[in-house]
């Protein structure tokens, strides 16, 4: 049970960190470059002892692309905050080949 509100404690920081009020209004949709689409669950094993938790957020975010590697897949955002979020997209992201450094993109 420790283990799992750890976990809990863990990802909702890590996901109150993110800034969700973002201004649009000044990026056109023929500059936006859809990156990511990601949920982050955290669970358990479940067995008729112990009880599971299961939780689930997703953030957007518009930012301009920093750095890209595009062998790795690792991606580093730049927000209007000037803060910096560096990820790995996964597969799902089937347009990464396309974004380059510059790039105004929206990630969730």
């Amino acid at each position: 049970m420790k283990k799992i509100l750890g976990l809990m404690v863990v990802a909702s920081l890590a996901l109150t960190a993110c800034d969700k009020d973002v201004d649009t209004s000044a990026v056109n949709e023929e500059q936006v470059t859809p990156v990511v689409e990601e949920q982050v669950v955290e669970t358990a094993d479940a067995s008729e002892d112990k009880p599971s938790i299961s939780a689930s957020q997703s953030i957007t975010v518009t930012a301009v692309v920093e750095a890209i590697n595009h062998e790795t897949r690792e991606v580093t955002l730049r927000r209007k905050d000037d803060t910096t979020v560096s990820f790995v997209a996964s597969e799902e992201a089937r347009n990464l080949d396309q974004v380059t450094v510059g790039d105004i993109v929206v990630a969730k």
